[in-house]
């Protein structure tokens, strides 16, 4: 009975020691709550987290403006960006724009592009437009004078704008890339009519009509002459130059006294493809403004030291003393002696019983058949 009891008390010292639980839920005793032991960190519980990668960036970009195979400047050029990702920004947003001037190296259509400038775009905050202008400043040319379309020193050929756009947040990042070619028109075209200016009159005849112009992209100039009256195209010619504003002449022979028209007309490879530059001319009989055309010769001169003109006059001089001693001494030689004239009716015929060399007139004797003849010339006016 002892044994039991003390086997009794050791099973309910060992359930104490392993808490209320052993037999079931404990019964908490009224009374002062006992104080909560500090947790130590070995008893803090770990977390498992995977490992954090950036997220991707998608960019892409494009053109809202109007391109033209052949434009004229300023040439606005309009594009949105769009972003996925990431914000724009200007921390975390660049955005690039360049012109290129593409030159032919080894034929269409590999060329190569000659960068020409590079502008930085700063992105405001979430802005998804943007505007850029190709201009003289852009191009780094010089603007033409009168003319602020156009750029002296500029290539005639074909060009380029592209623009770059990168974003880079949070350690990922994103870009990409937008492209366009186009040609242009650096000069705007101008034609006038040189000769005759428009306030003067010509007469008629041969006219000389000179053209000038000057553009990007000519491809032909034809001058036309017109009867207003009739609206007969009268007279037409070719002006073609290949170096802007060398004037260019051609010859219309002006038949009839009055107004014409005439009419500068100019084809260009960009719409519209035909211009006209017109204007009237005036046909009067004489004065005006007359063109002829002439031939010109010169040379040295044949003595030096003296102008043409002197030397010309002394040559003359002599020439023309030349000229009379050979004349004179080619006379004596034509002409001789002069010959004896026929006996008139009433002079006396040899052997007629007369004495020679007697005037049968007056009945004077001479010496010589000579003295005689000049006798009956101017006593008797005899032949």
């Amino acid at each position: 009975m002892g044994a039991v009891a003390i086997g009794l008390v050791a099973v309910f010292v060992v359930a104490g020691m392993f808490g209320g639980n052993f037999f079931g839920a404990a019964h908490s005793a009224p009374g002062p709550a006992a104080k909560t032991a500090p947790v130590t960190p070995a008893a803090k519980s770990v977390v498992s987290r995977a490992a954090v990668h950036p997220s991707a960036i998608t960019v892409s970009s494009a053109f809202t403006s109007t391109f033209l195979a052949y434009n004229l400047l300023p040439l606005p050029v309009n594009f949105t960006i769009t972003v996925t990702g990431a914000p724009i920004s200007a921390a975390t947003t660049t955005v690039l724009v360049n012109v290129s001037d593409y030159t032919v190296t080894s034929g269409y259509p590999n060329y190569i592009p000659t960068l020409i400038t590079s502008t930085a775009i700063a992105p405001a905050t979430g802005e998804t437009n943007y505007y850029f202008n190709v201009s003289a400043a852009t191009l780094l040319c010089a603007a033409v004078p009168g003319n602020n379309l156009g750029c002296t020193g500029l290539a005639q050929d074909e060009y380029g704008v592209s623009v770059f756009v990168g974003v880079a947040s949070a350690g990922a990042h994103g870009t990409t890339n937008l492209s366009r070619t186009f040609f242009l028109i650096t000069q705007t075209l101008q034609a006038t009519l040189v000769s005759p200016v428009s306030t003067s009159a010509v007469a008629v005849g041969n006219v000389t009509l000179s053209v000038a112009y000057i553009g990007s992209w000519v491809a032909g100039a034809v001058i036309n002459i017109i009867n207003p009256t009739t609206g007969i195209l009268i007279y037409s010619h070719l002006m073609v130059e290949l170096t802007p504003g060398i004037p260019v002449s051609a010859t219309w022979f002006a038949g009839q006294v009055g107004t014409f028209d005439y009419s500068i007309v100019m084809t260009t490879v960009y719409l519209p493809t035909t211009h006209y530059y017109n204007g009237t001319l005036t046909v009067i009989t004489h004065g005006g403004t007359v063109f002829q055309n002439e031939t010109k010769w010169t040379n040295s001169t044949i003595i030096s030291g003296l102008s043409g003109a002197a030397a010309g006059t002394i040559l003359l001089v002599v020439g023309l003393i030349v000229g009379m001693i050979v004349a004179l001494v080619l006379a004596r030689a034509v002409m001789g002696k002069p010959a004896q004239a026929p006996p008139q009716p009433w002079e006396s015929k040899p052997g007629a019983g007369a004495a020679p060399n007697t005037c049968s007139v007056c009945g004077k004797s001479f010496s010589t058949p000579e003295e005689l003849a000049a006798h009956g010339k101017s006593e008797h006016g005899m032949q």
